[in-house]
Protein backbone atom coordinates (compact mmCIF):
# COMPACT_ATOMS: atom_id res chain seq x y z
CA UNK A 1 0.00 0.00 0.00
CA UNK A 2 1.34 3.24 -1.07
CA UNK A 3 1.21 6.31 1.19
CA UNK A 4 -1.61 7.82 -0.82
CA UNK A 5 -3.67 5.00 -0.36
CA UNK A 6 -2.95 4.85 3.61
CA UNK A 7 -3.44 8.35 4.20
CA UNK A 8 -7.11 8.32 1.66
CA UNK A 9 -8.16 5.02 3.95
CA UNK A 10 -7.34 6.91 7.25
CA UNK A 11 -9.01 10.30 6.88
CA UNK A 12 -11.47 9.20 4.21
CA UNK A 13 -12.86 7.07 7.58
CA UNK A 14 -12.97 9.66 9.22
CA UNK A 15 -14.07 12.72 7.44
CA UNK A 16 -17.18 12.64 4.77
CA UNK A 17 -15.61 14.68 1.75
CA UNK A 18 -18.19 16.43 -0.58
CA UNK A 19 -17.03 14.16 -3.90
CA UNK A 20 -14.81 12.07 -5.03
CA UNK A 21 -13.34 14.77 -6.89
CA UNK A 22 -12.52 16.93 -3.45
CA UNK A 23 -11.01 13.75 -1.82
CA UNK A 24 -8.44 13.53 -4.52
CA UNK A 25 -7.73 16.88 -4.70
CA UNK A 26 -7.24 17.01 -0.92
CA UNK A 27 -5.26 13.79 -0.88
CA UNK A 28 -3.09 14.90 -3.64
CA UNK A 29 -2.45 18.24 -1.60
CA UNK A 30 -1.90 16.36 0.92
CA UNK A 31 0.37 13.56 0.08
CA UNK A 32 2.60 16.77 -1.63
CA UNK A 33 2.92 18.39 1.62
CA UNK A 34 4.00 15.44 2.82
CA UNK A 35 6.39 14.87 1.01
CA UNK A 36 8.00 18.52 1.45
CA UNK A 37 7.38 18.14 4.81
CA UNK A 38 9.33 14.95 5.31
CA UNK A 39 12.51 16.00 3.03
CA UNK A 40 12.61 19.26 5.03
CA UNK A 41 13.06 17.27 8.37
CA UNK A 42 15.26 14.60 6.53
CA UNK A 43 17.40 17.21 4.86
CA UNK A 44 19.62 18.37 7.97
CA UNK A 45 20.35 14.95 8.70
CA UNK A 46 22.38 14.48 5.22
CA UNK A 47 26.16 14.72 4.74
CA UNK A 48 27.08 16.98 2.42
CA UNK A 49 28.17 14.08 -0.48
CA UNK A 50 24.14 12.93 0.51
CA UNK A 51 23.02 16.29 0.19
CA UNK A 52 24.15 16.33 -3.65
CA UNK A 53 23.03 12.62 -4.22
CA UNK A 54 19.78 14.01 -2.94
CA UNK A 55 19.49 17.00 -5.40
CA UNK A 56 20.50 14.94 -8.41
CA UNK A 57 17.87 12.76 -7.57
CA UNK A 58 15.50 15.61 -6.79
CA UNK A 59 16.76 17.61 -10.63
CA UNK A 60 16.51 13.87 -12.50
CA UNK A 61 12.61 13.77 -11.57
CA UNK A 62 12.80 10.54 -9.62
CA UNK A 63 10.11 9.14 -7.87
CA UNK A 64 9.26 9.86 -4.30
CA UNK A 65 9.79 5.96 -3.82
CA UNK A 66 13.39 6.54 -5.18
CA UNK A 67 13.91 9.75 -3.06
CA UNK A 68 12.30 7.56 0.22
CA UNK A 69 14.27 4.85 -0.63
CA UNK A 70 17.65 7.04 -0.64
CA UNK A 71 16.50 8.75 2.61
CA UNK A 72 15.58 5.73 4.33
CA UNK A 73 19.71 4.27 3.38
CA UNK A 74 20.96 7.59 4.69
CA UNK A 75 19.37 8.52 7.94
CA UNK A 76 19.04 5.91 10.26
CA UNK A 77 15.78 8.00 11.65
CA UNK A 78 14.05 7.86 8.47
CA UNK A 79 11.06 5.49 9.72
CA UNK A 80 10.51 7.60 12.47
CA UNK A 81 10.31 10.96 10.98
CA UNK A 82 7.92 9.52 8.82
CA UNK A 83 5.73 8.60 11.58
CA UNK A 84 6.09 12.08 13.43
CA UNK A 85 5.73 14.16 10.12
CA UNK A 86 2.57 11.86 9.75
CA UNK A 87 1.06 11.83 13.15
CA UNK A 88 1.37 15.75 12.80
CA UNK A 89 0.32 16.24 9.74
CA UNK A 90 -2.86 13.98 10.12
CA UNK A 91 -4.11 15.75 13.12
CA UNK A 92 -3.54 19.09 10.99
CA UNK A 93 -5.67 17.44 8.16
CA UNK A 94 -8.49 16.45 10.19
CA UNK A 95 -8.94 20.03 11.86
CA UNK A 96 -8.90 21.29 8.01
CA UNK A 97 -11.18 18.63 6.84
CA UNK A 98 -13.40 19.43 10.16
CA UNK A 99 -14.15 22.81 9.76
CA UNK A 100 -14.56 22.64 5.63
CA UNK A 101 -16.96 19.58 6.46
Amino acid sequence: MNLHTLLEKDLASQVEFKSDQHREEFMIEFSDMFFERLMERAYVLLSDEDDKTLKDLLDADSSQLEVFTFLAEKTPEFAGLVGEVFLDQREEALTVLTNIA
